[in-house]
């Protein structure tokens, strides 16, 4: 007795195994081709899943960067208002040095002018090189919100 897919095969005294033969032949042809057209499925669903994967990251990794670019800009603009602070504050100490007759007036003055030029140094606006954002390559954490959540659950996409 064989057993395929369900099918028995067995000798009777009515019919020989022999005379069963193509049948038994087209029942493996059938399950060969079901075999092969899983194999496929299976084939073009993965290629789909990297595909809408690829797509995925792709987005996430765009959105990414524009997020950090715009915080690098938020956080540019509020360094320049508190160096627009300090050159308020460096105006008004020298407007009070200018009636000033102590003898560390020259050592306060000096001490200003470096003040002065670490602000231009450190300050976005008056140094355009600290405009640019530092671009670095996202993790799989840094993307993870920028995921569908399905995606974030599968935790495949990285």
């Amino acid at each position: 007795m064989t057993k395929m897919n369900g099918d028995h095969y067995r000798e009777g005294k009515r019919q020989r195994l022999e005379e069963k033969l193509p049948e038994v032949f087209r029942t493996l042809e059938i399950y060969r081709l079901g075999l092969e057209a899983a194999a496929r499925k299976k084939a073009f669903e993965k290629a789909e899943y990297e595909r809408l994967r690829a797509e995925a990251i792709e987005e996430a990794t765009h959105r990414h960067e524009l997020e950090q670019r715009w915080q690098h800009f938020t956080e540019a603009s509020a360094k320049s208002r508190e160096f627009e602070e300090h050159r308020g504050f460096i105006a008004k100490a020298m407007e009070t040095l200018e009636s000033y007759e102590g003898e560390d007036k020259e050592e306060i003055l000096e001490y200003l002018d470096w003040a002065k030029c670490n602000i231009e140094r450190l300050d976005p606006a008056a140094n355009p090189k600290l405009l640019l954002p530092k671009a670095k390559e996202p993790t799989a954490a840094d993307l993870e919100q920028y995921l569908p959540a399905r995606d974030q659950r599968s935790r495949g996409w990285y």
